[in-house]
């Protein structure tokens, strides 16, 4: 029953988000991944604790992934969301002498949910949310049931960063949480998992 409301103050903070210029979300991220560097060891601790994962398979697998992703969201923002000129191939000299060009303005999506795995509760969908900020967008994140507090961490990790406070939120629950996201009016659904 939360989910509509929940998703109204992420679409709200995602117009803020969005509105931002490049560099000061760049900026951001940056924030964020020396806040994961810092903290390695407590959020490989509490991954390893909800999967049961060695210590260097939570670092390597989960946060070493988390922090590539980061990293190449940084390096590529300025690249990846800067309008580019489209040409008319063969037709370019008479659109030109017409006076016509095209560009592509990449826009955010709006709302993002992200239905992670328990298997690699930080690495994916940490991934997956940096990638949807990075693009102008907010996130819904739903954690599998038996990795909660993981999920968690990925929010407070965000907020350390200095994102807007709704830009970023955690539904917890079962299967029937995950529908009612899915079901709901987001923009966009990422969902890892299987049959």
């Amino acid at each position: 029953d939360d989910i509509p409301i929940i998703i109204q103050k992420v679409r709200a903070a995602q117009a803020e988000w969005a509105a931002r210029p490049l560099e000061e979300r760049r900026r951001t991220l940056k924030r964020l991944q020396e806040h994961v560097s810092s903290n390695i060891d407590g959020i490989a601790r509490g991954v390893c604790q909800e999967t049961g994962k060695p210590r260097v398979e939570g670092i390597n697998a989960d946060l070493m992934s988390a922090l590539s992703a980061t990293m190449y969201s940084i390096e590529r923002m300025p690249s990846l969301f800067r309008p580019r000129r489209v040409g008319f191939g063969g037709l370019s000299i008479m659109m030109r002498y017409l006076g016509r060009r095209s560009y592509i303005h990449p826009r955010p999506l709006g709302v993002v949910a992200i239905i992670a795995p328990w298997n690699y509760p930080l690495g994916i969908p940490f991934s997956q949310v940096v990638m949807a900020i990075a693009a102008g967008n907010a996130v819904v994140l739903k954690p599998s049931p038996e990795a909660p507090f993981t999920g968690l961490e990925v929010r407070k990790a965000f907020m350390a960063a200095g994102v807007p406070e709704d830009l970023v939120q955690v539904v917890i629950g079962d299967g029937g949480v995950g529908l009612a996201l899915a079901s709901s009016d987001v923009d966009r659904v990422i969902l890892t998992g299987s049959t």
